[in-house]
C-alpha cells in the first residue's frame, strides 16, 4: 500500500498484542500466589525478631491458621457418603443437561460453531469456585464480626498486648491437653508443662514465660491464676481457665476454654467471681 513516498505493508499495520492463552494466565496466577505465600512466611519469621509478636501472630494465623484448623477438625468430620454420592450425581446430571442445552442452542444459531465439552467443564469449575468463594467470604465476615465484638480487641489499648497474647497461647495449650486427655484439664500448670515439653509443643523456658502474668522485665514475677484443675470440659465453671492475679488498669484479664480472652471491668468481674464460687 503506497502513501506518498512511503510503502506500508499489511503486516506492519498489525500491531495487536499476541493473545495470551489460558496456560500463560494460569502460570502467572500461580507465580503470584507462591510469591504471596512466601511473603507471608517471611513476615511471620521476621516480625517476632523485630519485636512485633502480635502482628506476627496475626500474619501467621491469617496465612496458615487454616492448616491447624483442618488438622484439629478433620477427624471429627462425619462423612455422609450417600449424600456425597447424591451431590456428585446431581452435579453430573446438571452439567450434562447444561451441555446438551448449549449444543442445541448453538445448532439453532445455524453457524459452524459447536459447543465444546471443555467449555461446559470450565463453566462448572467457575460456578464451583464462586460457591467456595461465597462460603469463604461468609466465614470471614462472621469471624471478623466475632473478633470485633471481643472485649480484648475493643479494649486492646487498656490491656497490654503481651499479657493478652500469653494468656491466649496458654489457653490454647490447655485446650490441646484436654483434647488429648478425654476432655480433662491438667491438675496444675506443672502437669501442663510436662505434657507440652514431652509432646514438643513448646520448650520449658518458653512455657515458663507464658505462665507469667507479670514477667521479670515488667516487675515482680506473678503467675496466672489457674482455675480448671481437676475439671473437665463439661464441668469447668463458666468455661474459665485462667484469670489475672490482679487488674490491669482497672480491668481483669480472663482466659476461657477455646482460647478466648476477655478484659472485664471490676463490676463484671465481681459477677463472674460469684459464678465461679468466689475462687
Amino acid at each position: 500500500m503506497d502513501r506518498g513516498s512511503h510503502t506500508v505493508s499489511s503486516e506492519s499495520l498489525n500491531t495487536e498484542p499476541p493473545v495470551r492463552n489460558w496456560r500463560t494466565r494460569l502460570g502467572t496466577l500461580t507465580k503470584w500466589f507462591l510469591i504471596a505465600v512466601l511473603a507471608v512466611f517471611v513476615l511471620a519469621l521476621v516480625l517476632p525478631i523485630l519485636g512485633y509478636s502480635p502482628v506476627a501472630e496475626f500474619v501467621w494465623h491469617l496465612g496458615f491458621g487454616w492448616l491447624r484448623f483442618v488438622k484439629t477438625n478433620f477427624e471429627e468430620v462425619d462423612w455422609r457418603w450417600d449424600r456425597i454420592a447424591a451431590g456428585v450425581l446431581m452435579i453430573g446430571v446438571a452439567g450434562a443437561a447444561g451441555h446438551a442445552l448449549a449444543r442445541w442452542w448453538t445448532r439453532q444459531l445455524g453457524g459452524k460453531m459447536m459447543w465444546r465439552l471443555r467449555w461446559t467443564l470450565c463453566g462448572m469449575v467457575v460456578l464451583g469456585t464462586m460457591a467456595v468463594a461465597a462460603i469463604s467470604f461468609a466465614g470471614i465476615v462472621h469471624q471478623v464480626a466475632w473478633l470485633g465484638g471481643e472485649p480484648w480487641v475493643a479494649d486492646a489499648s487498656r490491656a497490654p498486648w503481651a499479657k493478652v497474647n500469653r494468656l491466649r497461647q496458654l489457653g490454647m495449650l490447655t485446650q490441646m491437653f484436654a483434647e488429648e486427655n478425654a476432655g480433662r484439664f491438667p491438675a496444675d500448670l506443672s502437669v501442663l508443662r510436662t505434657w507440652a515439653v514431652e509432646n514438643a509443643e513448646m520448650d520449658e523456658s518458653d512455657f515458663n514465660k507464658l505462665c507469667l502474668f507479670c514477667s521479670v522485665g515488667e516487675g515482680t514475677p506473678e503467675q496466672w491464676t489457674y482455675l480448671a484443675g481437676g475439671h473437665t470440659v463439661d464441668t469447668v465453671p463458666a468455661g474459665v481457665l485462667f484469670v489475672s492475679p490482679r487488674p490491669v488498669n482497672g480491668r481483669w484479664l480472663v482466659g476461657y476454654f477455646g482460647s478466648g480472652v476477655e478484659v472485664l471491668p471490676e463490676p463484671k468481674f465481681t459477677k463472674l467471681r460469684v459464678n465461679l464460687g468466689a475462687k
